[in-house]
């Protein structure tokens, strides 16, 4: 398996992990989970990946992954989330940063 389908894997166990909290209102809930910790410890070489799964959307928060492995918050107020913003946010830190993260 490479390194492309083990994320894709890792993925797709956070998203089942997310599905069985869809109720739940604890933001913790849903990072809690085996498969979500391991895609934050790859560290620097998800982040292309991750960025590519944000710009297909999606219903997963890849927001946090992002956060923890970069430091860079896109949502400034998370009572007040302008979507159209942090994505542009998001776009511009890319767009700016992106060579620091080469594709593995």
């Amino acid at each position: 398996m490479n390194t492309t389908e083990h994320w894709a894997d890792l993925a797709r166990d956070w998203r089942l992990h997310c599905e069985s909290v869809r109720w739940s209102s604890n933001l913790k809930d849903y990072l809690d989970c085996a498969a979500y910790r391991d895609l934050v410890a790859a560290g620097r070489a998800i982040v292309p990946w991750v960025m590519a799964r944000m710009e297909e959307g999606g219903a997963l928060p890849w927001e946090f992954v992002l956060r923890e492995v970069t430091d860079f918050q896109a949502i400034e107020d998370p009572t007040s989330i302008d979507f159209a913003e942090a994505n542009r946010r998001r776009r511009t830190w890319w767009q700016t940063h992106r060579h620091l993260y080469p594709m593995p």
